[in-house]
């Protein structure tokens, strides 16, 4: 278990996080900045009867800033989902559920999962890809 800290939030999560690019870009520096500065920006105004829908959580990073309301995180890749709910499991004061599975607008698509090596890459495509 490691802390990671963005801005003035602190949380949890495993060691594993820290080893996938894209994440992180170097050690201690996430990858696409300014996407985390935004989500922090909207999970502050958050109470605590609001809920936020992490479509694609991968592990759980915006769904980890959440200090009031509830996430709701999708993530179909069973190696992200095991990552992702250990960093649940780290951090228990969080009220987010873990969907392992993917959305679509239509129930009759068939999706599939396009693996690589470094699962923070993995892609879900619907349909023929």
């Amino acid at each position: 278990m490691k802390k990671l800290k963005f801005e003035d939030i602190e949380f949890n999560v495993t060691e594993e996080v820290f080893d996938y690019p894209p994440t992180y870009e170097e050690p201690g520096k996430l990858h696409e900045p300014n996407t985390y500065r935004y989500a922090l920006s909207v999970l502050k105004t958050f109470n605590d009867n609001d809920v936020f829908i992490d479509i694609g959580g991968c592990f759980g990073l915006f769904s980890l800033m959440i200090q009031k309301g509830k996430a709701i995180t999708f993530e179909p890749s069973p190696e992200n989902a095991a990552i992702l709910a250990r960093n649940i499991m780290l951090n228990p004061e969080k009220n987010i559920k873990l969907m392992p599975f993917a959305l679509a607008d239509k129930s009759e698509i068939n999706y599939y999962i396009k693996r690589h090596t470094l699962p923070g890459m993995t892609k879900t495509m619907f349909g023929d890809g």
